[in-house]
């Protein structure tokens, strides 16, 4: 299932990661298992430690700016209620991560375990991991490539920084403003030197975001692509016997015998990473929701007061977190879908005995769809999509209505 490229990439990718403290799992190439060093595991606890305090800190500026210094028309309250908002949710996939490391880590190691047993036990010897019709195999590669480089997107911050240096939610609006001859003297006050300092730290914070988000998707696009092509493919049982099944796998795999034994283990897997994420499902879902619709009421409320610059900021934000979340969401409901119909496929099972169908079938019975999801409260389907952008639009213009009644 796996090309011999992937454990070169996932140890280069998780390197500098666990070296920051970002994500406390590594990759060993030699042993090909996931771990996590004494090192690591401190430096990830220690990381979110110095965030969360940056945003409380922010958290405490922007409240100071809404109760005591004009609130709505103070031109700064704004981009700090933004910049605290992003923090939030920057330290809930920082304490997520940290919770949850030692599962992710055993989930992981299963997985990889898995697949290349699977490989070797049903893969057929035509089949070729570094053709991109194989899937996981090289589009995996791919992919985790060009998670490599969205990584350094967080950069971006750093113009940002420049743009807003006078942002009270940053430290360096504590200190007394520098005058013109001590812009380059080594005083605590906003001159040219504490700029710089802090300049530096929002880079290796920014630097830090992205490597956290590199980890958590290596994470979410290793584990999908295996089991989405195996769901998809060699567990779906075709209309016709004779007929040539799309998959990579022999023919024996889908019989009475076998594919009871192999689905179970995807279910295992399952069991565990919906374990993993089943509750942090709908808190990232209010969060994306709560941070586009401020992003967009603001824009609209304050397009023609707002300089370019800001507005290119809460544009790109807007964007990017509702299609990343939108797509997100679209991969998690066409799993549950690939798993209804893969398991309604199998009344296609052939030349079995009367005895073995109705063991089968009463088996088949008992699996469930693999939805994602805190069962009874949040559940993702292919609906859940369209939900999301209805209440992203519906919501900003709710927004709207009630500011302009006031």
């Amino acid at each position: 299932m796996y090309t011999e490229n992937l454990p070169k990439i996932l140890h280069s990718s998780l390197l500098v990661a666990s070296s920051i403290g970002a994500s406390g799992i590594k990759f060993s190439k030699k042993t090909k298992n996931f771990y996590i060093s004494p090192i690591s595991r401190s430096m990830l606890r220690g990381f979110p430690l110095i965030s969360v305090a940056m945003n409380i800190f922010a958290v405490v500026r922007t409240l100071e700016l809404f109760y005591f210094k004009g609130g709505h028309e103070n031109p700064y309250f704004y981009m700090c209620y933004i910049g605290s908002f992003a923090l939030v949710m920057v330290n809930s996939a920082a304490i997520f991560a940290n919770w949850s490391q030692n599962k992710i880590c055993r989930l992981m190691n299963h997985l990889y375990g898995f697949g290349l047993q699977f490989r070797k036990k049903w893969m057929t010897k035509s089949y070729n991991p570094n053709k991109l019709s194989c899937i996981p195999g090289r589009i995996l590669d791919i992919f985790l490539l060009s998670l490599c480089v969205m990584s350094v997107f967080p950069l971006f911050c750093v113009p940002i920084y420049l743009n807003n240096m006078n942002l009270p939610i940053l430290l360096p609006s504590i200190l007394p403003q520098a005058e013109e001859h001590e812009l380059w003297d080594f005083a605590l006050k906003q001159n040219y030197l504490v700029n710089f300092v802090f300049g530096s730290v929002i880079i290796v914070g920014s630097l830090w975001v992205g490597q956290l988000f590199l980890a958590l998707s290596i994470f979410c696009f290793l584990y999908t692509l295996s089991v989405l092509s195996l769901i998809n493919d060699e567990f779906r049982v075709p209309l016709i016997a004779t007929s040539k099944p799309s998959s990579n796998t022999i023919s024996l795999l889908r019989t009475v015998r076998h594919l009871p034994k192999e689905y179970n283990c995807v279910q295992l897997l399952h069991k565990d990473a919906n374990g993993i994420i089943r509750y942090m499902i709908p808190i990232l879902q209010s969060e994306f929701l709560q941070f586009i619709l401020s992003c967009n009421v603001i824009l609209i409320r304050n397009w023609t007061s707002m300089d370019i610059y800001a507005k290119a900021q809460l544009l790109t934000w807007s964007f990017t977190f509702q299609f990343g979340w939108t797509m997100g969401l679209e991969v998690v409901g066409r799993y549950a879908k690939m798993s209804k119909t893969t398991l309604m496929s199998w009344k296609n099972l052939h030349s079995v005995s009367k005895h073995e169908k109705k063991c089968f079938t009463k088996y088949a019975k008992t699996c469930q769809p693999l939805a994602f999801g805190a069962g009874g409260v949040f559940t993702v389907n292919r609906r859940t999509v369209l939900k999301f952008i209805r209440s992203t639009v519906k919501g900003t213009f709710k927004a709207l209505l009630a500011i302009g009644r006031r």
